[in-house]
């Protein structure tokens, strides 16, 4: 129950009457500090595996979580009609984002797809939703700074707690994802397995993976410093969370938890005062000694990732993304492929999340989730610089620092695939926004609500209308006149010919190798450009259980080679896929005969087909007029926010008669 106090006109404050107890029931307001502890809790506590069975990937208790706090927030958006908060930089960003991502997923359905990836990109907007709504939630429910603070000092709790089962997990090699979960949750996928980097396991605790462990606390390491500098009580508890963050990222054995280590020193140097400094240069030797006497050879194997880098295979796959990238960007630079449609079981991981977002939301998308980032940074560097004191400025230097390390981190891995690195981001970037609208507010009293008065001017009203209408007209007809297409698929097998009178399914002919050789020459630049000027430019070839997309790592083993082949018609797929087939003996033949190999022993394609199958594949009208639909409710609840917005002064102004007339809430007493 809040307490209210009516100004009268000569300024006085009459006695407080007791409200009724009907009135005060229904003023009764829940904290919403506490479902956002709660968040928290899960996020962290419980792997991102686990999930409710119906809901498959998207089913985290932590990612329904956040749908519903986006749920809570549209509610608010909608009733609270006079009370609305100003919107920050971020909130616009964001919005920036939702848009950029819904326009790319409409997109997405207006190509030839999959079954596997129209599932992922639905799953995928469901993640932005949850995303999104933890994002506001932090931003809109922060009313103080004593509020900020507290939820700050959880998150960095739960690190520590992190951090904690990390060291557990190293010294004694606990499954804990096997042990902790919620009770009628299943698990999704496999995962826990402890692997091993030069002979030192590389933890993850209750993360879905060592760089995701990593990026999490990485992402914290910031906050935890900011704690410790500025604790005035339980100054051993705050270092000793500190300690355990720090102690817990290199157990992972992994450049990215190296680079937000580093990150977060750097950031602790610039900040300390000069006893501090003086102290972390006689602690941080001693630390570095007792972890290499701890931990023998640990030290050494993380330097010889940063200095052997280049021999790295982990670093030539990542070199090798770029050419897949370009290939992929080039077919639809401006909104991508869709939104979490570049699968790696088809076609590769992508250990950069920026170029992740490229492939499949185009320019737009990147140029979005950048200017999220970067708008977030800039929020909490310029509140830093206007502080008048050292906690608001060590708070939002301490979210800047985590914002790049977190941007730093989204360069070295697909954040968007891991639950926990992402949950957290969203955390921090809804901090980010909430520490800019309190920059102003004295500490331990809740920000005012803006007032704002809506802005009619025609104008405004029907451009707005007029781009939505637009919006509307272009997206319906080009969902009407989207069409699908055709892939043809046949299969061969190689062999050594066999003897006159010789079974030839019992003889041993096989020629391991020979597939991959086949598959390598067909994707060579001088047989692709043959076949290009032959009429057939859409065509992959792989052997076994590999994957028939381009650029792809999944891989097979087999003298079975697969031909797929894509046109506009039936017919010209059909086609193109016996112009490959005859590709390939034609290869097979100049292979051996310019060896010197006699005809006997030769390498042949025993087994062919004299047509392929083929079939359909069909755009997704049903996703996209969804996504349609999406992205003119996003579009309209823009319109609405900006025919809201006034200026500054003026606002200010409107406030001044309001705040007489009305009855303005007491601030509340932390």
């Amino acid at each position: 129950m809040t307490d209210t106090l009516q100004i009268g006109p000569s300024g006085s404050a009459p006695p407080q009457q007791p409200a009724p107890a009907h009135v005060a029931s229904s003023r009764i307001s829940y904290d919403p500090m506490v479902i956002l502890q709660v968040y928290v809790i899960v996020l962290i506590g419980s792997p991102s595996i686990y999930v409710i069975g119906p809901l498959g990937a998207a089913g985290t208790p932590a990612t329904i979580l956040g749908v519903l706090f986006l749920l809570l927030w549209l509610i608010g958006l909608v009733t609270r009609q006079n009370r609305l908060l100003q919107a920050t930089a971020v909130h616009w960003a964001l919005a920036a984002v939702c848009v950029a991502t819904v326009l790319a997923f409409v997109a997405g359905m207006l190509r030839p797809i999959t079954a596997a990836e129209v599932s992922s990109a639905v799953r995928g907007l469901i993640m932005l939703a949850s995303w999104a709504g933890v994002i506001l939630l932090v931003a809109d429910t922060m009313r103080s700074r004593a509020r900020l603070a507290s939820f700050l000092r959880l998150l960095v709790l739960m690190g520590a707690l992190l951090a904690c089962l990390g060291i557990v997990q190293f010294i004694w090699g606990i499954n804990f994802i096997e042990l902790l979960h919620l009770p009628g949750l299943v698990a999704n996928e496999s995962g826990g397995s402890l692997y091993s980097r030069s002979g030192f396991p590389r933890v993850s605790a209750t993360a879905l993976h060592s760089i995701e462990f990593a990026a999490v606390l990485g992402i914290i390491l910031p906050l935890a410093v900011y704690l410790a500098f500025t604790a005035t009580s339980r100054r051993a508890w705050q270092w000793t969370q500190l300690g355990l963050i720090g102690v817990a990222i290199p157990l992972t054995v992994s450049r990215s938890g190296m680079l937000g280590l580093i990150i977060g020193v750097v950031f602790a140097v610039c900040v300390a005062t000069n006893r501090q400094r003086l102290w972390m240069l006689l602690v941080l030797p001693v630390v570095a000694v007792a972890f290499r006497l701890a931990m023998p050879g640990l030290l050494g194997t993380i330097r010889e990732l940063f200095l052997d880098a280049g021999q790295d295979q982990s670093i030539d796959g990542r070199v090798r993304d770029y050419e897949a990238v370009e290939a992929f960007f080039v077919q639809s630079p401006w909104v991508g492929r869709g939104p979490f449609t570049f699968l790696p079981s088809m076609y590769r991981t992508l250990d950069n999340q920026f170029l992740g977002i490229l492939v499949e939301q185009g320019v737009i998308g990147l140029i979005a989730f950048v200017c999220l980032l970067g708008t977030a940074i800039t929020l909490c560097l310029v509140t830093g610089l206007r502080a008048n004191d050292r906690q608001r400025r060590l708070q939002a230097y301490a979210l800047a620092a985590s914002l790049t390390s977190a941007a730093v981190l989204c360069a070295t891995f697909d954040v968007f695939g891991f639950p926990m690195a992402m949950g957290a981001l969203s955390l921090v970037l809804g901090a980010a926004a909430a520490a800019w609208r309190l920059r102003h507010t004295p500490a331990g009293r809740p920000g005012r609500p803006v007032h704002r008065t809506r802005v009619l001017r025609g104008w405004t009203r029907a451009a707005l209308a007029g781009a939505l209408a637009l919006c509307l007209g272009g997206g319906s007809i080009a969902i009407g006149q989207a069409t699908g297409g055709f892939e043809a698929q046949g299969s061969l097998l190689l062999g050594i010919p066999t003897a006159t009178g010789q079974n030839r399914y019992d003889s041993k002919t096989d020629v391991p190798g020979m597939g991959d050789i086949v598959v390598f020459i067909m994707n060579s630049a001088p047989v692709a450009a043959a076949l290009s000027n032959d009429g057939v430019e859409d065509y992959t070839v792989a052997t076994g259980q590999g994957s028939l997309e381009r650029y792809t790592e999944v891989i097979g083993n087999s003298p079975l080679v697969w031909i797929s082949t894509r046109a506009s018609t039936a017919e010209a797929a059909a086609d193109q896929s016996l112009r490959v087939l005859r590709e390939i003996k034609n290869q097979l033949a100049i292979l051996q005969s310019d060896r010197g190999i006699p005809f006997g022993v030769r390498v042949l394609v025993r087994d062919d087909f004299s047509q392929p199958d083929v079939f359909t594949r069909p755009v997704s009208r049903a996703p996209a007029v969804g996504g349609l639909l999406l992205l003119l409710g996003l579009g309209a609840l823009l319109a609405v926010a900006i025919l809201r917005r006034v200026p500054a002064a003026s606002r200010e102004a409107s406030a001044q008669p309001a705040a007489r007339r009305h009855r303005i809430p007491e601030p509340a007493r932390q």
